[in-house]
């Protein structure tokens, strides 16, 4: 868990934001906090060990999720989404032995990535 102000990684997540969302100067990021999980896999497996990370984008006004599977290489039906108070939201082929296909699927165009506001009290991302 690294939270970042350093200017590169900050103007990096903007950017990433508004090619998606297109908010332009409406959204300013204050910080990033990158969450990295290596090595997970199921217990008694020999598989090698899955990578993946959640860039959490906290803005002025507005939260996003940044979501980067990078390397799936075992699964035991893996859930993979987000909740909230009032909603959730799972990935495709989460919960199935395909979740190893986020990896390669992504709701930004680039494989393996995956972008949500996660601030909005209804589930306008979804």
């Amino acid at each position: 868990l690294t939270q970042h102000l350093d200017a590169n990684i900050v103007n990096l997540a903007h950017n990433e934001v508004n090619i998606q969302y297109r908010y332009g100067s409406k959204f300013r990021v204050k910080s990033v906090v990158i969450i990295t999980w290596e090595g997970g896999r199921p217990q008694d497996s020999d598989a090698d060990g899955n990578i993946f990370q959640l860039a959490l984008i906290i803005g002025d006004a507005m939260t996003f999720a940044h979501f980067v599977y990078s390397k799936l290489n075992s699964n035991d039906n893996a859930v993979a989404g987000f909740s909230t108070l009032n909603s959730s939201y799972s990935l495709p082929d989460s919960a199935t032995h395909d979740a190893l296909l986020l990896s390669e699927k992504s709701d930004i165009g680039i494989p393996g990535e995956w972008l949500f506001r996660v601030d909005e009290t209804q589930a306008s991302y979804i």
